[in-house]
């Protein structure tokens, strides 16, 4: 199956590309043009600028699907999303002023954990983490790559993040994650 295939859904879609000047980005937003997608790049210029934007990736920020802007600027990324069906997120973060983050996670990283039957498994936050499904290797890989981000385990914890690991996202209404 070809890439004009595997993204056919997406023809006449909006789609923001954050990230959309990078390397990878902007290959993305290659691919969404040919399937008749709507990409909207958005992209900061000072890693690369205009000029290798332009030649290299063949992204210029005279496109009109082009939006030079900072993924930390909530107006524009509120804007953006308000106008996309999907979005792809293939930015990187450089240094900036982030303030603190909080990465929502799931409980799901420590494996069935200890209960059985009706009783709820529990855990505690020093349990050894033993993800037992894609789902959940995603969260634990996400945590690392929080924490890389921000400078490390110790930081991450004290200083620039709150961790969430939700035990139950999901239910009917009424009842109580």
């Amino acid at each position: 199956m070809n890439t004009k295939d595997r993204f056919a859904d997406l023809s006449g879609a909006t789609v923001t590309v954050t990230g959309g000047f990078g390397l990878v980005g902007s290959r993305i937003v290659h691919k969404l043009r040919v399937v008749g997608a709507k990409p909207l790049a958005v992209g900061r210029l000072d890693a690369y600028g205009s000029s290798i934007c332009s030649s290299v990736f063949e992204i210029s920020p005279r496109d009109p699907d082009v939006i030079a802007g900072d993924i930390t600027d909530a107006a524009l990324m509120d804007d953006l999303l308000s106008h996309s069906d999907y979005v792809i997120h293939a930015a990187a973060r450089h240094g900036g002023t982030l303030k603190r983050l909080v990465f929502v996670s799931s409980a799901s990283v420590y494996g069935t954990g200890t209960g059985s039957g009706d009783v709820r498994a529990r855990f505690n936050e020093t349990d050894r983490l033993v993800p037992g499904s894609v789902y959940a290797n995603t969260k634990l890989w996400g945590k690392h790559q929080t924490a890389l981000t921000l400078g490390g385990y110790r930081r991450l914890i004290r200083d620039r993040a709150v961790l969430l690991r939700l035990r139950r996202a999901a239910g009917g209404e009424g009842e109580q994650p």
